[in-house]
């Protein structure tokens, strides 16, 4: 598959470089881990971009047990600030 083959690429690249993708399908989301997704949260009309490990310090292994995919949990409303039109 194409986008699995461009996630190993970037992957791999970023070990030199610092690589930036954002989207939203979830294809693509599921492909990568919780210490490699940042999040785009506004706090206090502020935006800023958060490691989302760091959010929430559960994900990782809620994640690896197969609770979830990535996408469920960002589509969840877990992290409020993430949402549109929701602040934290």
């Amino acid at each position: 598959m194409i986008m699995a083959e461009l996630v190993k690429r970037f992957r791999r690249t970023s070990n030199e470089k610092r690589i930036i993708v954002t989207t939203h399908p979830p294809i693509i989301l599921d492909m990568v881990e919780p210490s490699e997704f940042w999040v785009v949260c506004k706090r206090h009309s502020e935006s800023r971009i958060e490691k989302l490990d760091k959010l929430d310090n559960r994900i990782s292994m809620a994640w690896e047990r197969g609770d979830f995919k990535l996408s469920e949990y960002l589509d969840s409303g877990l992290i409020p600030g993430a949402v549109p039109g929701v602040a934290a």
